[in-house]
Parts: C-alpha cells; sequence; structure tokens
C-alpha cells in the first residue's frame, strides 16, 4: 500500500483472507467501503468482509460492525448489538474506538436510557486512551448540563490535543475513523 501498488496490496490481502487471516478480510472491507482503487465503492461488500473478520473476532471487523450499527449505514441501526460489539472489544482492550463508541452510546442513550455517568466514565477512558474527539464531546455534555467551567476546560483542552495532533501527529489524522 505504502509503495502505491493497491492493486498488489489487494491481490495479497485476498491470498491472506482466502487463508483465514482475519485483519486481511476487514481491510478488505476497508477497501470496499471507501471506494480504494480499483475497488469501487460497495458498502454491502465491505459488510461481508467486515463481518467475517468480526466472526473470526478481529478487533477492526468489531469496530466496523458496532460503528455500522451505531449509524444504520448498509445495516439497520441495532443500539443493542453496536453496543455489544463495543463491549467485547473493551473487555480484552482499552481501544479508545469502543470506549467513545460505549460512551456516545451512554451519553445520548442510544438503545439505553442516558447515563452521564457512565458516559463520562467511558469518555475519560477513551481520552487516557488517545481519542481526539472525547474531550470535546465530554465538554459538550458538561455545558447541557450546566457545568460549565468545566465544559470550558476540556474545550479548551480538546482543542490543544487536535492543533497539536494536527501540527506534529501525521499518523493520526484519520478523524474519520475515530469511531
Amino acid at each position: 500500500m505504502e509503495s502505491g501498488d493497491t492493486e498488489g496490496a489487494l491481490y495479497m490481502l485476498r491470498a491472506l483472507a482466502d487463508d483465514g487471516v482475519a485483519a486481511a478480510m476487514a481491510e478488505i472491507g476497508v477497501f470496499h467501503e471507501t471506494g480504494t482503487d480499483p475497488v469501487k465503492e460497495d458498502l454491502g461488500e465491505a459488510i461481508k468482509w467486515y463481518r467475517r473478520a468480526a466472526d473470526s473476532g478481529d478487533m477492526e471487523g468489531l469496530l466496523a460492525m458496532a460503528r455500522l450499527h451505531l449509524t444504520g449505514q448498509g445495516v439497520p441501526v441495532d443500539y443493542e448489538i453496536s453496543r455489544e460489539y463495543y463491549q467485547a472489544i473493551v473487555e480484552k482492550v482499552e481501544d479508545r474506538r469502543a470506549l467513545f463508541g460505549l460512551a456516545w452510546i451512554f451519553h445520548k442513550g442510544f438503545g439505553v436510557c442516558p447515563d452521564l455517568g457512565r458516559a463520562e466514565e467511558f469518555y475519560l477512558r477513551a481520552n487516557a486512551a488517545g481519542h481526539l474527539l472525547a474531550r470535546k464531546w465530554l465538554a459538550a455534555m458538561y455545558w447541557s448540563n450546566g457545568r460549565h467551567l468545566k465544559a470550558a476546560w476540556h474545550w479548551i483542552s480538546a482543542i490543544v490535543k487536535i492543533w497539536f495532533t494536527a501540527l506534529f501527529d501525521k499518523r493520526s489524522l484519520k478523524l474519520h475513523r475515530q469511531l
């Protein structure tokens, strides 16, 4: 991929996926979801590959399926399934995207009664794990609940963190993959 040979990379990924490598399945899903040349954008095909990866226990596949069920892209919105995927990931590893997904679910009350205490806990854990937008959403939650000083502190911290990341860490600019 880094050399620009996406066709060759896709060929290798398919060979690995045929051998049962779940990470390769998830990456093929990304090709189909984003329409990475030489593959045309096809969300249905992406879901097929993500589901295979998720069924094999691959974290990227699990995250993709959780995100898709949360947003209703290509699959029916199902907050319970999304929450279960995120919780399964968090039980294994402190993944910033899964922690953020759980925070958002509890903050917004997607399929659960809103629980701002749990939302705060997951936003803080996601922030500690390196999620770029967790602190911003934590600030929004504080602001809407009248905790303006605390909200202002988190807004400023979020802006500084995102700004420094944009300036110095070119690897973390994939904001679209923060969920």
